[in-house]
């Protein structure tokens, strides 16, 4: 299991690569949870540091890409709740 604050960092990431802010605004959009910097940023260097989404400053902005690792466990963790679903 994903804890819910990766899953949605993750997810928000499926589609496209972001910045922090745009991360943020993502899931508040979606889901009206309103992640604070302390905790979105320390999460972001923890799923980096696991390989999951890679970390890329082109101009001192730092833009997240969910990793092909990172896509296999999100996918996992989404066919794991549509069976948890069918019980």
């Amino acid at each position: 299991m994903i804890p819910q604050k990766e899953e949605l960092i993750l997810s928000s990431l499926l589609s496209t690569r972001k910045t922090g802010a745009e991360i943020k605004s993502a899931i508040f959009d979606a889901t009206g949870i309103d992640l604070l910097p302390g905790s979105l940023y320390p999460t972001l260097k923890k799923l980096s540091e696991d390989g999951l989404i890679r970390v890329e400053s082109p101009n001192k902005k730092k833009i997240y890409k969910i990793t092909k690792y990172g896509e296999m466990l999100i996918n996992r963790e989404t066919k794991r709740k549509e069976t948890l679903k069918k019980i």
